[in-house]
């Protein structure tokens, strides 16, 4: 049996202190949606599954019940703090070359723009 978790809903709120302060939630995945979902919620379905009869090899793929996209989630931000807060999508080419121009490397790159966690 295999349990794969979509996308961490933590993923995206860790951003949100630097988009905050920032006054833009910035990212690179244009219109594209995510259907996340917290840690707990995943632990919670692998815990449903794993206690099940096993029948045969089976996937099952996780994910939250509602997708979203960047620009919703920058405006329920903006909602709740009542200012602002749009979402800026970067090209993947323009992270590089802020990678490469800062020569701050990739990682540190992607914390500038989502967060400290990964």
């Amino acid at each position: 049996m295999i349990l794969r978790n979509g996308w961490y809903l933590e993923n995206h709120t860790s951003a949100l202190g630097n988009a905050v302060v920032n006054g833009a939630l910035i990212g690179s995945s244009n219109d594209g949606r995510f259907a996340s979902a917290s840690r707990a919620d995943y632990a919670a379905a692998a815990v449903v599954v794993l206690t099940q009869p096993i029948l045969g090899n089976k996937t099952y793929e996780l994910a939250g019940d509602q997708s979203f996209s960047m620009t919703e989630l920058a405006s329920e931000v903006s909602r709740q703090l009542g200012r602002d807060i749009p979402y800026r999508a970067v090209l993947c080419r323009a992270s590089r070359l802020l990678d490469t121009t800062l020569k701050i490397g990739k990682w540190t790159s992607f914390s500038l723009h989502y967060g400290p966690s990964i």
